[in-house]
């Protein structure tokens, strides 16, 4: 996770910061860069999807809908 965060860093997308309530943790926070970027994958990922189900009747997509929901809460 760190390299990560470090390589993100690196890029501008985000800025480190002590956490003010527990001086051993760092606080991570998007950059306005990085705000910018996520919304950029965020837009091709949507078309992506779109395209994707495309081929889907309606039915089918609602029931893609309801099965990824599920997957997300666990």
């Amino acid at each position: 996770m760190t390299q990560f965060v470090e390589v993100l860093e690196k890029e501008e997308f985000e800025k480190r910061m002590e956490d003010p309530k527990d001086r051993r943790g760092m606080l991570v926070e998007l950059t306005d860069k990085g705000v910018f970027k996520v919304n950029e994958i965020m837009l091709h990922y949507l078309s992506r999807l779109t395209n994707f189900t495309k081929v889907l009747t309606t039915e089918e997509r609602n029931l893609f809908h309801f099965l990824m929901e599920k997957i997300q809460s666990g």
